[in-house]
């Protein structure tokens, strides 16, 4: 790949990105007087959660801690991503929230160039590479349509939230089933 293609990535991945921040921008500036935007849009019971694990690394924890339990116990070693991002607002002074929407853009921006990157790999065809990259893409950003319309976000089967706005929950990072068909197409397909 040469430097003008990396320049379009980054290009297409930046817009992406601010895109999928665009929601929680217009949801802040909304906000009635006398009333408080929490930061968070899909799924706020989970987007809850991840704040309290960042609070906990906030005050100096490196080991999750059930805080309903009445029950005694040890902290384990698990959430060490959301308690990291505490101990980085604790290092940096920036809100929970500004960390937390950092961290979900960067690993958008991450995942997506990567996407791109998977690529380049299966095609030496720049036409063909933005091609698999714009169904990729597509894949992505369908998950986006509902937050910017206003509709819910949630299915009966669970969670569907754009990838690019995940923090880095596993289930929400997958990539949705376009990308899926064309890259197991890609795989069984002798040619490549």
């Amino acid at each position: 790949m040469n430097r003008r293609e990396w320049r379009w990535v980054a290009l297409v991945t930046l817009v992406l990105v601010l895109a999928s921040s665009l929601p929680y921008f217009i949801a802040w500036v909304v906000a009635p007087e006398g009333a408080h935007f929490t930061g968070l849009i899909f799924n706020p019971q989970d987007g809850n959660s991840y704040i309290a694990k960042m609070r906990q690394g906030f005050v100096g924890s490196w080991s999750f801690r059930l805080p309903y339990t009445s029950e005694p116990h040890a902290g384990a070693l698990v959430y060490l991503f959301y308690l990291l991002l505490g101990h980085v607002v604790r290092w940096t002074g920036l809100p929970l929230i500004v960390v937390y929407h950092v961290a979900r853009a960067a690993g958008g921006a991450v995942m997506l160039l990567a996407l791109y990157g998977l690529a380049s790999r299966l095609s030496d065809n720049v036409g063909e590479r933005r091609a698999m990259y714009a169904l990729m893409r597509r894949g992505l950003c369908q998950q986006l349509r509902p937050a910017v319309s206003g509709t819910a976000c949630c299915s009966a089967g669970g969670h569907r939230r754009s990838a690019v706005l995940a923090a880095g929950d596993g289930r929400d990072s997958r990539i949705k089933s376009p990308c899926r068909t064309l890259l197991i197409g890609l795989q069984y397909t002798p040619s490549w």
